[in-house]
């Protein structure tokens, strides 16, 4: 069965929760659910903690907490016992601790969950990714960039570059990356003959037959790696280098 994702990801749910903390806020008695739910920006389902605890557990996404270091951060935490009729709820923020609504009475705070355990009368402990039906963890954080991974083997033009044109011994770093291109270019068709003994010369004439192949680079076959050698060899490039 799938859940709708929440609306804000568990870092940032914490980090509502730790200001909480912080700035000292009040909050009324009886409220776990609420609060836990906000921090994730979760909409009201149910009544009471052990109502969402029961449709994590029919879903079986629901966890019986025996080693309370393993608990995953970002998840949710809920307590119950056979005495109590509304059980407790609360967001783990790693190494076993949790941010409790009403520790102290009427705050918010950090409590080890085996201690709020022992210190409220509870049995049993879940820990479980999802509140009200929503999945809250694990979630990937969004990147800076969306959509498809670029493909190609990634190298480094300024230093590739600077290893082709001076005389200085290649470095384990610069040998990693000009093997990338050397690849590249027996895919494209290119053999880098005497590669093994004279590595630079070789790769620099195979570079400069590749771009004389291709109307677009034959203008300035020098022998460098630019943008666009790289594009068209299938290569990911870092800024550097030439325009070709």
């Amino acid at each position: 069965m799938a859940f709708p994702k929440a609306p804000r990801h568990w870092r940032k749910a914490i980090k509502i929760a730790r200001s909480y903390v912080r700035n000292g806020k009040s909050v009324a008695v009886g409220y776990c659910l609420r609060e836990t739910r906000q921090y994730y920006g979760v909409p009201s389902k149910y009544l009471s903690a052990n109502d969402s605890l029961a449709a994590a557990r029919r879903a079986g996404k629901a966890y019986r907490i025996t080693n309370w270091s393993k608990v995953p951060r970002g998840a949710v935490v809920y307590w119950d016992s056979p005495s109590s009729e509304h059980g407790h709820v609360a967001i783990s923020i790693g190494k076993g601790r949790v941010i409790s609504t009403d520790w102290p009475r009427g705050r918010y705070g950090v409590v080890h969950g085996a201690t709020l355990m022992r210190s409220w009368g509870y049995t049993v402990a879940y820990w479980s990714p999802l509140i009200n039906d929503h999945r809250v963890w694990p979630r990937k954080k969004k990147g800076k960039h969306e959509g498809p991974k670029p493909k190609g083997l990634r190298i480094n033009i300024y230093r590739v570059n600077k290893c082709l044109r001076d005389n200085k011994r290649i470095s384990k770093y610069e040998r990693r990356h000009m093997a990338r291109v050397v690849k590249a270019l027996r895919k494209a068709g290119f053999s880098v003959e005497g590669y093994d003994n004279h590595p630079k010369a070789s790769l620099r004439r195979a570079i400069r037959k590749f771009q004389k192949s291709r109307r677009e680079l034959r203008g300035d076959a020098d022998g460098l790696l630019g943008p666009l050698t790289c594009r068209k060899l299938g290569l990911r490039s870092r800024k550097g280098g030439g325009k070709r």
